[in-house]
């Protein structure tokens, strides 16, 4: 579901902001965070990214809101 895939694209970005960090501390992981740039997610689309950067807060970039409907007992992507 969407909980799981949220949860999953958090985790592997503090993970990856782990990495990045210099020092565990909260300033150190905000500077890893910033570090982490154009990581495939879960979430949205094919070709959505996660990142941040020093003025962007935003981790999700492209297409991650995805509108969706049931269709015959199954769960279908609207195009618009």
């Amino acid at each position: 579901g969407p909980i799981g895939c949220a949860a999953y694209d958090i985790g592997r970005l503090v993970g990856e902001a782990i990495v990045r960090s210099d020092r565990m501390d909260r300033a150190g992981l905000r500077e890893g965070l910033e570090r982490v740039k154009q990581l495939p997610a879960a979430s949205g689309v094919d070709g959505t990214l996660m990142g941040f950067g020093v003025w962007d807060r935003a981790a999700l970039k492209g297409q991650y809101l995805v509108l969706r409907e049931w269709r015959d007992r199954r769960t279908v992507q609207i195009r618009v």
